[in-house]
């Protein structure tokens, strides 16, 4: 998906953060493991969830793929959480 310059200011570090814990810890996966599972650190998990860290475009695509997340509710908090199977 594409997003607008406008939306892209529109994006909120700590929400997103908020909204990737909630991934993770209804997965019930520690940091650790979440960040395995996606390709990224432990150090850059435990800065995205409080919103010290803006998640690159890429990664929310690929958590959104790799849990079945909505990535609009990702990204912007519009929808559903889970993509309609």
């Amino acid at each position: 998906p594409v997003i607008s310059r406008k939306e892209e200011k529109m994006l909120d570090a700590k929400e997103i953060g908020q909204r990737v814990k909630k991934i993770r810890t209804e997965n019930q996966l520690t940091q650790q493991e979440f960040g395995e599972s996606i390709g990224v650190t432990l150090n850059t998990v435990s800065k995205i969830e409080p919103g010290m860290r803006m998640p690159s475009i890429d990664l929310m695509a690929e958590i959104a793929v790799k849990y079945s997340i909505n990535l609009n509710w990702l990204m912007l908090g519009i929808g559903n959480m889970q993509l309609d199977s």
